[in-house]
């Protein structure tokens, strides 16, 4: 075997499963103290079981604790959830869990996104019986593990990544995220690996490739959907991200990619370290442990107001019963309008008819943004914590500024659904609101004629952009 080509499996193999030595600071911990619960089926996929371990104190704690799941590297096509270097955060006081999910060769993206929100979803469900908080969920994942940890970091306000395996009724949202050298935007590895890098990342072979089911060159649209820059938005957790500057296989622009988007999406806890001169992994360096350890208890252990608040916002609690047909209404016709949005591109959503209506985009942020300004107002008239957020539109399309121009369809139905989510988990303020009451701050003659209302404004709204489908000036893409 010549030494090139000893090199390249060398590497490749290092991509596909990070070492525990690569991470020795965090892992190296004894089974004192711990209690270990191995293979938890979360999940079935055409007869494969999907499974994750648990680690606890031995002891049970008084209090319910932050959970850190590790998610494993290995390229997407190999490693698994044994050898776990989250181990030695129980003693610290955390519980922790490592998590499978489906690799490549055995079903393409989204499956192993999918995967990991139903691991979360099943952590949350089974909470108290491994004493975990629900509210305070952290993940953390290296190489390909770094990708899906950004991903659950991202997507947790993404519908569509939420429709396989069961506890649906929980969120996938986490709560913090770190990401040791995950790969982002496939598309520009080729292009920013080191000179004689051993993975030629736009062949058909790469593991990007198999990953997304053909050549990342060739389906720029498929990358984009694995890329989890593409659902950053100003709500996404904190994150800490961590690459080696000398990375042969994932380079390191790739975290920055990543960490610009949070930036400019104004995430205030968004951090890049890049570790000069370390490559794909950090040995034994006691400052990356450092970052790490420092990272969780602030973003975990420590919960100001506003974390609470947050966290309050990913369990919502039942709509009154006396209310759900109509807020059941109301959601339905939100879902519709993300139906018809989501496909749209930003030039689309910016498209100004000539007959002077309004654009798509003012649509879409009117809709979201009525129903916002009302149910805020009501919310805040009998809870003055939640404050009142006015995302209304103007009405005139000459004095329109949108919020989000490079915004695309489906950016603007996550919004929606953001809306959506708000309006009920705060639904049981109104316990001991009837339908024909007045609703509180409101001009709204009853509660059931604000309901009605928001039902019939999406879809009138929805119907009119539909029919600048059919105008003959209408972008095509």
């Amino acid at each position: 075997m010549n030494q090139r080509l000893f090199f390249l499996l060398s590497a490749i193999s290092l991509f596909l499963a990070p070492s525990a030595s690569a991470f020795a600071q965090l892992g190296e911990s004894s089974d004192d103290g711990v209690a270990v619960h191995r293979d938890l089926e979360f999940a079935t996929s055409e007869s494969k079981r999907l499974l994750l371990d648990v680690f606890t104190p031995a002891s049970k704690p008084g209090e319910p604790r932050p959970l850190i799941v590790w998610v494993h590297g290995g390229a997407w096509r190999a490693g698994n959830k044994n050898n776990c270097p989250a181990v030695g955060f129980v003693a610290k006081g955390y519980v922790v869990a490592s998590i499978s999910y489906r690799l490549s060769q055995d079903a393409i993206y989204p499956a192993q996104i999918e995967d990991c929100k139903a691991a979360i979803r099943w952590l949350r469900a089974h909470a108290d019986a491994y004493g975990i908080d629900p509210d305070r969920v952290g993940v953390w994942g290296a190489s390909a593990g770094g990708h899906l940890a950004a991903l659950l970091g991202t997507t947790g306000d993404v519908p569509e990544l939420e429709q396989q395996h069961d506890h649906r009724d929980q969120s996938s949202r986490v709560q913090a995220v770190c990401n040791f050298f995950g790969p982002t935007d496939f598309l520009r590895m080729q292009q920013d690996s080191l000179p004689n890098g051993p993975i030629r990342h736009d062949s058909s072979d790469s593991p990007e490739s198999k990953l997304i089911g053909g050549p990342v060159q060739e389906h720029p649209e498929k990358v984009a959907l694995a890329n989890p820059i593409t659902y950053v938005t100003q709500d996404d957790p904190p994150f800490l991200i961590v690459h080696g500057d000398r990375d042969p296989l994932v380079p390191w622009q790739q975290s920055k990619y990543l960490y610009e988007a949070l930036v400019q999406a104004q995430n205030p806890d968004a951090s890049l370290h890049v570790i000069k001169g370390a490559g794909h992994g950090f040995g034994s360096n006691a400052e990356v442990s450092l970052l790490v350890e420092n990272f969780f208890e602030k973003h975990l252990k420590s919960r100001s107001s506003t974390d609470q608040l947050v966290a309050q916002l990913e369990a919502p609690l039942p709509v009154p019963k006396h209310l759900r047909e109509l807020f059941d209404r109301m959601e339905a016709a939100n879902r519709r309008s993300q139906d018809v949005f989501r496909a749209l591109t930003v030039k689309q959503m910016n498209f100004k008819p000539s007959d002077g209506t309004h654009t798509p985009r003012w649509n879409a942020e009117h809709m979201a943004g009525r129903q916002l300004l009302f149910f805020s107002q009501i919310y805040n008239a009998i809870d003055p914590s939640i404050p009142v957020v006015d995302r209304n539109p103007k009405q005139m399309p000459d004095v329109y500024e949108a919020r989000h121009p490079d915004w695309s369809g489906a950016d603007e139905a996550r919004a929606m659904q953001r809306v959506d989510n708000f309006c009920r988990h705060y639904a049981h303020l109104l316990k001991d609101t009837r339908l024909n009451d007045r609703p509180p701050a409101t001009s709204w003659p009853s509660l059931a004629a604000l309901l009605l209302q928001m039902e019939r404004h999406y879809d009138e709204h929805t119907a009119n952009v539909k029919k600048k489908f059919e105008l003959s000036d209408w972008p095509q893409e």
